[in-house]
């Protein structure tokens, strides 16, 4: 049993996704509730406070909308589970999912420079006939 319940902590403690972190928290509260080993206790309480604290890192690796929405679910869930208030870390993923939803048309935006009329180049017909010469079969 003691090598199983170190298992558990050591995968708890190597980095899982909030998802599976809730479903861990769940199982652990509905079969161990009262018989939880202290150790895989602190390491559920270290994943979730991390969670919720450093929700900023926690979330670094998440790069669309849907992942976004989806933690913040879970988030939520995560919360009526343990009693910790998600408020602070609600926002700061809302912060980041705002990012997304709003496009920055700045970023995008190209710029163009007319050529003044002195920087006009004239072509003759023989060097257009040139220029475009290889790309006609002959």
């Amino acid at each position: 049993m003691r090598l199983i319940e170190q298992r558990l902590v050591h995968t708890i403690e190597g980095g899982l996704p909030v998802d599976e972190i809730l479903s861990i928290v769940e199982a652990v509260d509905e079969f161990m509730a009262d018989t939880a080993p202290d150790e895989v206790t602190e390491a559920l309480e270290g994943v979730v406070g991390y969670e919720f604290s450093e929700t900023e890192e926690a979330i670094g690796h998440l790069n669309t909308e849907s992942e976004l929405s989806e933690h913040m679910e879970h988030l939520e869930q995560l919360a009526k589970v343990t009693g910790i208030n998600p408020d602070s870390a609600l926002k700061v993923v809302s912060e980041k999912l705002v990012q997304y939803e709003r496009p920055d048309y700045d970023e995008h935006r190209g710029s163009f420079t007319r050529p003044k009329q002195s920087q006009r180049t004239e072509f003759s017909d023989e060097a257009l006939v040139s220029l475009f010469s290889n790309l006609v079969d002959r």
